[in-house]
């Protein structure tokens, strides 16, 4: 598991080494790891790997999304008011090969969470043939 543009230097938190299991959990700094931050909208691509140097069929990577850009208003006491920012995340599927094709419309799946936790677990994902 690594965060897109992050996969030569293989150093924790952006890379993470794993050698079998099918659940994992990865922090991701937002100032580090080539987050993106565009004016509190933060972003990432996360890659899973399953070769140690290749690409391959069987391989995903998800866009990932913090959107810290919603002013939400919170009533603190009857005459005071603060603003703080409401938390959007979201998860939608992205193509792993380094190339800058996009997945295209009809086949993208996304999920959007008005929280810091967002889960991605499609029922079905169909991967064409592996070929080469």
């Amino acid at each position: 598991l690594y965060i897109k543009g992050t996969y030569s230097n293989k150093k924790f938190p952006c890379f993470v080494d794993v050698n079998s299991g099918t659940k994992f959990k990865m922090k991701i700094p937002f100032d580090q790891c080539n987050v993106e931050n565009n004016g509190g909208l933060y972003q990432a691509v996360l890659i899973i790997q399953h070769d140690d140097e290749l690409i391959m069929p069987g391989d995903a990577a998800f866009n990932l999304e913090c959107d810290f850009t919603k002013p939400k208003d919170i009533p603190v006491h009857s005459s005071v008011i603060t603003e703080i920012f409401d938390v959007i995340s979201r998860i939608s599927l992205a193509d792993p090969d380094p190339s800058p094709k996009e997945i295209p419309e009809h086949q993208r799946m996304s999920v959007v969470n008005r929280s810091n936790i967002v889960s991605f677990q499609p029922k079905t994902l169909k991967f064409g043939k592996d070929e080469l």
